[in-house]
C-alpha cells in the first residue's frame, strides 16, 4: 500500500503558512518534487539492485513518510534551520531519519539548479548589468587554533565563512542569481576571493562592485580620500551606484529568508558551500 504524504497534505491546505514555513509556495514546490523524484528514484533502485545486496528490490525496511513529507521536511530545516530534534518531533521521525533525509534530498537539489561558481551561462543579448558581491555567514568556533585563525573575520568581530554570489539584472526586468563562488575563510579579503574565483563575465556588460573590489575594472563607489572630502558630484554618482547595487543586496536578503544561510552554521563547515548553493537555488526557483 502507497503512503500518503500526510504533512504535506495538511500544510497544502493552508497556502500562505505554506510559503511561510518552506520558503516555496505550493505550485513551484510541486515543481521541486517532480524534478527530483525521478532522480532519487532512479538512484535508489540502483541501490537497492547492486549486486551484492540479497534481498530483492523492494525489500527491506521501508521509508516511514512519502518523499513528499521528507522533501517538506528538509524545504522547513532550510527556512526556519530549526534542530533535527525538533523536527524529528514533529515528524515522527529519529533525528538520524531527519539526517539522512537532509543529506539524500541536498546531494540531489544541485543537479536541479545547476549553480555555476566561474562561468555565467545566460543569453548576453538580454543581459543588462552584473552586480558582484560577498557575503558572510556566522560559524561556529572551530577547535583547531589554525583554522580559528583563518575563519576569523576582523570586520565583522567573529569567526565566518563567505561566498561570492553574481546577480544579473535583464531587459525583461528579471533580477537572477547567476553564479556562487566556492565557500572561502572569514579571513580571506572580497577581493582575494574575486581573483581565486576567476569569474568568467561576459564582455562589454557593466558590472558594478562595492569599494572592497579595488584594482578591478568594474564600476564602484569612489572612496573619500584620506583627509579631503568627495565633491558634489562624486556623491551623486556614488549615489546613483548604491541605488543599482540594492539589485544584488535584495537579492542576497533572499536568499537570507532561509535561515541556514543567516544563522550560526551548525552543520558540518564542509558542507557550507553546498547548503548554501541549494538555498540559492531555492531563492531562484521563487524569482522564477
Amino acid at each position: 500500500m502507497e503512503k500518503k504524504a500526510i504533512y504535506y497534505n495538511r500544510l497544502s491546505r493552508k497556502p500562505k503558512q505554506f510559503l511561510k514555513i518552506t520558503g516555496l509556495d505550493i505550485n513551484r514546490f510541486d515543481i521541486l518534487y517532480e524534478k527530483i523524484a525521478p532522480l532519487i528514484e532512479k538512484s535508489e533502485f540502483k541501490r537497492k539492485n547492486r549486486k551484492d545486496r540479497t534481498r530483492k528490490v523492494g525489500g527491506g525496511t521501508q521509508y516511514k513518510r512519502h518523499l513528499k513529507d521528507r522533501l517538506l521536511m528538509v524545504l522547513i530545516y532550510y527556512r526556519t534551520y530549526a534542530t533535527q530534534d525538533l523536527l524529528g518531533f514533529i515528524f515522527w521521525l529519529d533525528k538520524s531519519t531527519v539526517s539522512r533525509a537532509f543529506c539524500l534530498i541536498s546531494s540531489f537539489l544541485p543537479k536541479i539548479f545547476r549553480m555555476p561558481e566561474r562561468r555565467i551561462n545566460v543569453d548576453e543579448d538580454e543581459l543588462i548589468e552584473i552586480f558582484i558581491d560577498a557575503t558572510e555567514q556566522p560559524i561556529n568556533r572551530p577547535s583547531n587554533k589554525a583554522e580559528r585563525r583563518d575563519t576569523y573575520s576582523g570586520k565583522k568581530k567573529g569567526h565566518r565563512k563567505k561566498v561570492q554570489v553574481t546577480v544579473g539584472r535583464f531587459k525583461n526586468g528579471d533580477r537572477k542569481i547567476l553564479s556562487i563562488s566556492k565557500s572561502h575563510n572569514g579571513k580571506k579579503h572580497d577581493k582575494k576571493i574575486y581573483d581565486e574565483t576567476r569569474l568568467i563575465i561576459p564582455p562589454d556588460k557593466p558590472v558594478y562592485t562595492d569599494k572592497g573590489y579595488q584594482g578591478t575594472n568594474h564600476i564602484m563607489p569612489k572612496k573619500k580620500p584620506k583627509g579631503k572630502q568627495l565633491t558634489d558630484q562624486e556623491k551623486e554618482r556614488n549615489k546613483k551606484i548604491a541605488s543599482k547595487r540594492c539589485i544584488n543586496e535584495h537579492l542576497i536578503g533572499f536568499i537570507k529568508r532561509f535561515r541556514i544561510t543567516r544563522d550560526q552554521f551548525r552543520n558540518m563547515r564542509k558542507s557550507h558551500n553546498l547548503i548554501f548553493k541549494n538555498a540559492a537555488g531555492l531563492a531562484g526557483l521563487m524569482l522564477t
